[in-house]
Order: structure tokens, then sequence, then C-alpha cells
């Protein structure tokens, strides 16, 4: 473990290096008043009123997620996970991201979609003021341009990043359980064969179905691309269910598809790392994990270019750090907050009904990005057919 840290920490060294050596990016030559700002459009009280709202709601629902973790490790028995996400999940959405959108929306329809120059803060201004205009334009001004931009498509674009990684970012906090553990149908491997099969063979099927991504965007477009990764992220949990149930459908693709031998013989060269997985099974017991964990983290590295090929076609690129972020942190959020849902579902109904269920909820994603595909492909733009692969 020491030597394990120390890698961590040389990489992290690495890491923050490089932001050193890394050049500014340009800043735009307009002085900060000559920017478009929707505040010198909205009454002051109106302004105030809806910057201070959205604030407590985040607070609140910060609040809500530190009370539940408090209590989880200091309570005996510990508050229901599944109760948390099904009444209090909903209203932690509706703080964080319904509740900001629909004020913008107001905003928009009161006031008119056309913002005005920003207003420079007055030195007879209290600080309160100056720093709730700053979150007004920090929050507000990028939800109101990507509303009055997208329209109704923007309720669209919200769903899509809310749903898209849900089907494969809800189960990542169990992975671990699933292939070491020995309980609710958990497979039992050691931990030399889950290094092997996921943080090596994984990395490099990760990094080609990027690579593959990346390729095929080139070739068809950014909307077919989306609708493909949401398939593959969903498709992927079915693999899961069958080694759950002891693989037998990934045997019959390997002799199939002629590939049982030499990856069985690879399988079992790795397997051998470990002593505890020796004998007659290990190089087909090995060789499932291996197709399994390499065909998810291909699917995976294909829809993360999709989804940020897709994001940042709908930013603009003045609000890009916000809005990105906004959409970028929403694809992990269901998924997170549906974590504690799961778990119970295991210990419930065991991992196979778990991937089976994540598997019909990956279509919701299947089912947007179909319709978000549609929305682009009868925009007019040239930008939009050929995101939509026209």
């Amino acid at each position: 473990w020491q030597m394990v840290y120390g890698l961590i920490a040389l990489m992290m060294v690495l890491a923050i290096s490089g932001t050193f050596i890394a050049p500014e990016p340009e800043m735009s030559s307009k002085p900060a008043e000559a920017r478009e700002s929707y505040q010198s459009v909205i009454p002051q009280r109106v302004l105030r009123g809806f910057t201070l709202a959205v604030a407590i709601g985040w607070a609140v629902a910060i609040a809500m997620i530190a009370w539940h973790v408090f209590a989880s490790l200091t309570q005996v028995p510990p508050p229901s996970g599944s109760a948390f996400v099904r009444e209090q999940g909903p209203v932690i959405v509706g703080l964080t991201v319904l509740l900001p959108a629909t004020l913008a929306a107001v905003l928009l329809w009161r006031h008119g979609r056309t913002p005005g120059a920003t207003v420079p803060d007055r030195p007879d201004e209290s600080q309160t003021t100056r720093v709730l205009n700053s979150l007004f334009r920090a929050i507000f001004d990028p939800l109101m341009e990507m509303i009055g931009r997208l329209g109704w498509g923007a309720l669209l674009v919200l769903l899509l990043a809310l749903t898209y990684r849900f089907a494969d970012a809800v189960w990542g906090a169990f992975a671990y359980p699933f292939y070491l553990g020995s309980e609710y149908g958990a497979i039992g491997h050691t931990m030399a064969d889950v290094a092997v099969a996921s943080k090596f063979f994984g990395v490099l099927m990760t990094m080609a179905g990027a690579a593959i991504g990346v390729v095929v965007i080139s070739l068809i477009g950014r909307m077919p691309v989306l609708v493909i990764g949401a398939v593959l992220a969903a498709a992927t949990n079915l693999l899961f269910a069958d080694l759950a149930r002891g693989g037998m459908a990934i045997d019959a693709f390997l002799e199939w598809t002629r590939l049982a031998d030499p990856i069985r013989m690879f399988a079992g060269w790795a397997a051998a790392i470990s002593p505890e997985g020796q004998g007659a099974e290990a190089g087909a017991r090995m060789a499932r994990l291996m197709l399994a964990i390499g065909g998810e983290n291909l699917a995976g590295g294909f829809a993360s270019v999709a989804v940020v090929a897709y994001l940042t076609s709908v930013v603009n690129p003045r609000f890009a750090a916000v809005q990105y972020a906004l959409l970028g942190s929403l694809t992990m959020l269901i998924g997170t907050l549906g974590r504690p849902w799961l778990g119970e579902m295991i210990e419930m109904h065991g991992y196979y009904t778990v991937f089976i269920v994540t598997f019909w909820l990956g279509g919701v994603a299947v089912v947007l990005s179909l319709l978000e595909w549609l929305r682009m492909g009868r925009q007019k733009t040239p930008a939009a057919q050929d995101a939509a692969g026209a």
C-alpha cells in the first residue's frame, strides 16, 4: 500500500505541475461593462429575490445530503437509503436543477430574451448586493441564455443530461463488492483477478472505446453516436446479469466467435497471478470477467465521448464553463442519488435483478436521445444538421 499511495502521490504531483506549465487562456478584450448580461433588464428587487431563492435552495439541498450522511454514520440502525432517495431525492433535484431553470424561464417570459450590458458595481452598494449580483451573473445569465436560445428544447437537454449515464453510473459503487463478494449473486474473484481485468484490460478497452467513438463521430455525426452510446451503456448491464447467473451467454459468445481458446489462455495466465485463482475453472472464470468488464468499459468510453461531444455542441462558448459544468454534473446526479436505493435492492433481490432493472432504466436515455436527435434534425442551421448526421 505504501508503494501504491506513493505512485498516486507522484501522479498528483505531475498533474499539479501541469497546471503551472499550461498557458493561460486568452481573455476577452472587452471590458466587463461592455459584455451582455440580463442584469440590466431585470428590476433589482426581482434580481435579488430570485438569486436569493436559488442560493437558499442549494443550501437546503446540501444540508439534506449532509444530514443523511451524518445520520448514516452515527445512527443505529442507519436511515433507509431507498427512503431517502424516494422521499428527499426529488426535492434535491428540484431545488438544485428545476428551481433555477424554472426561475430563469420566468425571468425570460417576464422581461424578454434580449440581454443588456453588464451593470458595474457601484461604490455605495453593500457587500451583500455585490455578492447577489455576482451570483446572478454566474447562475442566471448562463441559464437564461441557454433557455432563451433552445426554448422548450432546454427541458429535453436537461432531462438527457440527467439520465444519459444513469445505467452505468448508478451501480459503479457496487462493482467491487460484486467482483469480490460472495453474497447476493456476487462472483467471488480475487483482488488480483479484478486488478488485471479492470485496471489493465478494462483501461485499455476504455481507451479503445473512446477512440472508436471519435472515429465514428467523424463519420456519421454526433447525434447517431449519442443514441448508439446510450444503447451500449444500457446493454452492457446484461453482460453483468449473465455473469451473476454463471456466464452461460458469455461462454456461448466466446465459442461462437472462436475467441474462447485465445482469451481463456490469456485469462488463465492472468489468473495464475493470484494463488487463490488456480484450478481448472480459473481461465474460464477469468475470461468471463474480462469480457464483461471489457465490454462495459468499451461502451463507457464510447458513451463518454458521445456525451462530451453532445454537451459541447449545446453550450454557448461565452458561458461554456458554467453551462458545461451544470450539464456535466447532471450526468452523475441521478446515478449518485440512486445508489442507496440500489444497495437495498441488491440486498433484497440480488445483483441479477439489479442489472436487469438498470438495463431497462437505460432505455430512458435511449428514448430521450432519439427525441433530441429529432429536435436537432428539425433545426435549419448547418451546424445542427451536421450534428444530426445530415
